[in-house]
């Protein structure tokens, strides 16, 4: 009888290591509190949030604008979290290094790890809702075609009505079904645009 050896730990037979997914994100805002604040990250969104991005979250009674600041793959305190309702960008609007250096600052001044953060960014950054959305030609040519889901359709078809249009305004007309992860991904392929105003943040 033939013996057959376990594969070696160099062996193409072996799975590779899963990276754990970020399930959760901590958040500092614009605000003269030091804390850290713990979101969910929606099914949705699993996988698109990085460190430095900004994020659409609820605090308090209100919606504002944080900085996601770490990610973990659990809830470490095991309670319930409240989820990031909305990103505005695709991408960090701030590295890791600048992290690092207004972290420092902010321990240096006494002030929070948001307030740093926002003196290092563009004046008026934050204003989610002044972010306009308007359907790009590439949007216009895949509503032609309709290749994209049933989600994908109703934000195309909504901008195109509309010509523009804030994701809050968009995920007020549409409701439940409005997918923000999907809007993010239009972002991405280019068929959704949008246009900073020049207003300031009533948080700034």
């Amino acid at each position: 009888m033939t013996m057959i050896s376990p594969p070696s730990p160099n062996s193409s037979m072996l799975v590779p290591e899963q990276k754990p997914t970020a399930a959760c994100a901590d958040v500092v805002f614009n605000l003269p509190i030091k804390e850290t604040f713990t979101y969910e990250v929606p099914i949705h969104f699993i996988g698109m949030i990085k460190k430095g991005m900004r994020v659409f979250v609820p605090f308090g009674r209100r919606r504002i604008t944080g900085y996601v600041v770490s990610l973990s793959d659990h809830n470490l305190e095991n309670i319930a979290l409240k989820p990031i309702e909305d990103l505005p960008d695709t991408e960090p609007v701030i590295s890791e290094e600048l992290l690092s250096l207004t972290k420092w600052i902010a321990n240096y001044y006494q002030s929070s790890w948001g307030e740093a953060i926002k003196a290092a960014l563009p004046a008026g950054l934050d204003d989610i809702s002044l972010n306009k959305l308007t359907l790009t030609d590439k949007g216009v040519q895949a509503l032609t075609y309709k290749f994209q889901s049933v989600s994908a359709n109703h934000i195309l078809n909504t901008l195109h009505k509309r010509k523009s249009m804030t994701s809050k305004q968009l995920g007020r007309l549409l409701k439940k079904k409005y997918n923000p992860g999907v809007l993010l991904k239009l972002k991405r392929d280019g068929l959704v645009g949008s246009k900073n105003q020049t207003k300031r943040s009533s948080l700034s």
